[in-house]
């Protein structure tokens, strides 16, 4: 497996998360937002993975799955400005040894 780092230099594996792990939004590729209205994280706690996907016929809508204390999939209609819980994910709690893991 190949070994990832920062720019930090700092040694990155599939343990990720934390406090600051959240998602983030750029419009100018200089100035990253921190997108939390409707998100697990919005209130604080410890986020783990986060996976994200944009649906191709309509760019407005995203979808997110989070682990977190109160982890599970989130939709965005307005390109992630505000978020809505679709359901729970047990899978994506941040006690889950493996992130979407079908055994």
């Amino acid at each position: 497996m190949p070994l990832l780092t920062n720019a930090g230099g700092r040694l990155l594996d599939f343990n990720g998360g934390g406090p600051i792990s959240a998602i983030y939004k750029t419009t100018d590729a200089r100035k990253l937002e921190k997108l939390t209205k409707g998100l697990p994280y919005e209130n604080g706690g410890d986020t783990g993975r986060i996976g994200l996907d944009i649906y191709r016929k309509d760019t407005n809508i995203v979808y997110v799955i989070v682990q977190h204390e109160k982890g599970g999939t989130y939709g965005s209609e307005d390109k992630g400005e505000t978020w809505k819980k679709m359901g729970d994910t047990i899978r994506a709690r941040r006690t889950t040894a493996r992130f979407a893991s079908t055994q």
